[in-house]
Formats: structure tokens, sequence, C-alpha cells
């Protein structure tokens, strides 16, 4: 009964984010309001399980969605740039399709709190966490890239991507619904020269649009 109740709870939030209050945004003021409500939930409720498992439902069918568009096997490396506290995306990687993912972050006690988050998960054989503030790590042997729209210095770390990754590299860029993919496309541009292949929209994360992002030759 209480299980129902949360969950009920925690729908009629999500769509009152989602699709009453998002809208009303600009884009940018959108991207820090995000920012600010991901940061204060992930530092504020990972130590309460019912509200974790929640949280992960949330992403449950936003990942499934980006392990089809890239076509992720266990056989490769996945890099998540701007990992967080409550690391979902890297562990639902994981537990989904066995591949080896590194999750980085430049706020070193998020940090701390991925690597102590993820003791009981028993994966450290497939998952790891470090912290980086100039995205300093090795990608030479990474198949797919993730990068959330909250991450800081965006164009920072494309104009790094596109200098370092291999043409044949492929990056899932999340943005939201209401944010032109072209014009994100153009800023991405201004420092590197990406193609957008495929994009898929998930309607559960308010219409998230994840696009599949390739270097040009």
């Amino acid at each position: 009964m209480a299980g129902r109740f949360f969950n009920r709870i925690f729908a009629t939030l999500s769509y009152l984010f989602f699709e009453e209050i998002s809208p009303k945004f600009q884009a940018d003021a959108l991207k820090n309001l995000m920012d600010y409500i991901y940061i204060l939930f992930e530092k504020s409720f990972h130590h309460f399980d019912y509200f974790v498992q929640l949280y992960f439902m949330m992403y449950d069918d936003l990942i499934e969605n980006e392990i089809q568009l890239a076509n992720i096997t266990k056989e490769q490396n996945v890099l998540v740039i701007g990992c967080g506290s409550l690391p979902a995306t890297s562990i639902l990687l994981v537990q989904k399709t066995g591949a080896k993912i590194k999750g980085i972050d430049k706020d070193k006690r998020a940090v701390l709190q991925a690597k102590k988050f993820i003791e009981s998960y028993q994966l450290d054989d497939r998952l790891q966490f470090e912290y980086t503030d100039d995205l300093s790590v090795d990608i030479s042997s990474v198949d797919v890239i993730f990068i959330a729209y909250g991450i800081k210095q965006e164009s920072f770390v494309f104009e790094k991507l596109g200098k370092n990754i291999s043409n044949d590299m492929q990056i899932i860029y999340r943005i939201p619904f209401n944010i032109d993919e072209h014009k994100v496309l153009d800023s991405i541009n201004k420092t590197s020269d990406f193609t957008i292949e495929k994009k898929v929209i998930t309607p559960s994360m308010g219409s998230t649009i994840s696009l599949l992002l390739k270097k040009n030759s």
C-alpha cells in the first residue's frame, strides 16, 4: 500500500515538473533549474533506498532507448561524463549490457559518494569512478561516451573530445525536449565538427532527446 502511494506521488511530481513547470522556462533557465534539482536530489536522497529505486525507475526507459541507439554490447567500454553522486546511468548500463563503464566527475564529493554508493552492488570489476576537472582521462579504448545536458563547460568538453576521439567513436548527448537540436549542434560545432547520426525521444523523462553524435572525418 505504501509503495503504491509513493509511486503515485512520484508520478505526480514527475508530471508536474516535466509537463507543467518545465515548458514555462526558457532553455537556459530550464537547464539551470534541472541542474539544481538533479544535484539536490542526488546529494540529499542517495541514502534512502525507496527514493533511489524510484530514481532508477525514472531512468530505466531512457537507458534502454540509448543502449539500442548506440547498439552497446558487453564487449564495449563506455565513458559517462558527469556521473554524479547517484550514478543511475552508469549502474543501469552495467546491469543491462555488462559493458565496462567508467564514470567521471569534476565534483570530488560526488565521486566519493558514487564510489560509496556502489559498494553493495558488487560491480567493481565492471564499473569505476574517477575525479577529473580537465577531462584528463585515457579515452583511447572507449567506444561510447555519454554526456548529460547538465554538465558544466560543455563547449570545453566537446572541444577536447573533438581533438582526441576517433571518427568511429559514438557520443550520446541528452538534451531537454524544448531545446532545438540543430542549435545545439551549431553550438557544439563552434569548437568541433560533429554530425547527428540518429536520435531517440524518451517520454518518461519529460520527452528527453538523446542525440547520437559522430565526429566528422
